[in-house]
C-alpha cells in the first residue's frame, strides 16, 4: 500500500500539494486549491509516495492543457469537481 499525495503544478510551476492519505492505493483528497492563471499552458497531476527516509517515490502523473479545457467552458467558468 502507498502513503499516496498529489502535487499540483502550472506550467512547471508548483502551485499546490495535497496531504498524504496512509496506507492506500485508492486515496481521496476532496481538497481544494486556488490559483490565478493569467498565461498558462497547461496543468499537471503527479502522485508521489511518501517516503519516511530519502527522495518520495514518483508513481505517475497526468498533464492536461488548458486550451482542452476551455475549449467546451465560458469566459467565467470555473472548474468544480475534479
Amino acid at each position: 500500500l502507498l502513503d499516496p499525495y498529489v502535487t499540483v503544478s502550472v506550467d512547471q510551476v508548483r502551485v499546490g500539494q495535497t496531504s498524504t492519505k496512509q496506507k492506500t492505493n485508492k486515496p481521496t483528497y476532496n481538497e481544494e486549491f486556488s490559483a490565478t492563471v493569467t498565461d498558462g499552458h497547461q496543468i499537471e497531476l503527479s502522485v508521489f509516495h511518501d517516503t519516511p527516509i530519502g527522495y518520495d517515490d514518483f508513481v505517475a502523473n497526468c498533464t492536461l492543457r488548458f486550451h482542452d479545457l476551455l475549449r467546451s467552458a465560458g469566459p467565467n467558468d470555473s472548474f468544480e469537481g475534479w
